[in-house]
């Protein structure tokens, strides 16, 4: 298993490989892109914002990669403080949020947000993204307000999807 950085070379006894991760990324989501049906590749997401929440900057880059591909704007930050910060002002129309982070939780940005007084900021749709998928885990989410749960890895389609079902019910 090779960790690929933004830019990676692999020396072989035969050759030498440079490695782009941003390119290979956009090359694999342009496969995916041509695979999701067209009604979700129209403009219907313009002015639609998702803030992402997740320590690991990949993760955040390839989400961001995947949405603003879609016409979302998007926001990512890497902490739930920062979210916490944030999420007032930015008022986004989904959040998808990360679990295991430094400092305050996943769990504890959905209990904060869920907590506001303001029905339009505590009803916004929250999807937890994070690698851990235990059936407790999943169950806490939802039991502290969470709309849904996508487990890492994930799938560019699978993540559209959930964020358009996720926007459609708020509507």
């Amino acid at each position: 298993m090779y960790n690929l950085s933004p830019t990676s070379q692999f020396v072989g006894k035969f050759y030498t490989l440079n490695l782009n991760a941003v390119t290979l990324l956009k090359t694999s989501l342009n496969y995916y892109d041509k695979r999701v049906p067209t009604a979700i590749n129209g403009s219907v997401n313009s002015g639609k914002k998702v803030l992402v929440v997740d320590d690991n900057e990949d993760i955040r880059n390839l989400i961001s990669i995947i949405l603003t591909g879609e016409s979302y704007e998007v926001l990512s930050v890497e902490s739930g403080t920062k979210a916490l910060e944030i999420y007032p002002e930015f008022k986004p129309d989904l959040i998808l949020l990360d679990i295991m982070m430094p400092g305050i939780s996943g769990f504890e940005v959905l209990e904060q947000i869920r907590d506001i007084r303001s029905a339009k900021l505590n009803s916004v749709p929250i999807v937890m993204i994070t690698a851990k998928s235990l059936t407790d885990d999943i169950d806490m989410a939802i039991k502290l307000g969470a709309n849904s749960y996508i487990v890492k890895p994930f799938r560019a389609e699978s993540l559209k999807q959930k964020v358009i079902d996720n926007l459609s019910q708020n509507e």
